[in-house]
């Protein structure tokens, strides 16, 4: 819920906090999420000129990383909001180890890489 609001423009948040408090009178939420809820769009809406004026002063590399990781935790709330979270814990763990698994391979190929080209240089002498 928390990356929809994120993605609302400012005359929206208005028409959200009706329907969380409209969501609260009829019951679809408590009170403790009902107000974790204003509480999250408030502190949207103040921290949002200084995380602008954040985002125009990084260098564009750091940048480039934030979008990466924006992107993967958008990809994990699309996939908790469509399999689950349990499912996406899971699927989360297997990508994890797959590039821990990548990483080795990487370093055990960069370690024999002189190795490998001695062998393709006595191996052409013959």
């Amino acid at each position: 819920m928390s990356w929809v609001l994120a993605f609302l423009p400012d005359q929206a948040i208005v028409l959200v906090i009706m329907a969380i408090g409209l969501a609260l009178i009829c019951g679809f939420v408590n009170a403790r999420r009902a107000f974790a809820l204003i509480g999250g769009i408030a502190l949207m809406l103040v921290l949002s000129p200084f995380i602008g004026a954040l985002i125009n002063a990084l260098p564009s590399w750091l940048l480039l990383g934030l979008l990466v990781f924006l992107g993967l935790s958008l990809l994990r709330a699309i996939s908790n909001f469509s399999i689950g979270t349990r499912s996406t814990d899971h699927m989360v763990g297997i990508l994890a180890a797959d590039v821990i698994r990548l990483g080795f391979r990487a370093v055990f190929f960069v370690l024999t890489l002189p190795f490998r080209a001695l062998g393709w240089l006595f191996r052409g002498a013959h």
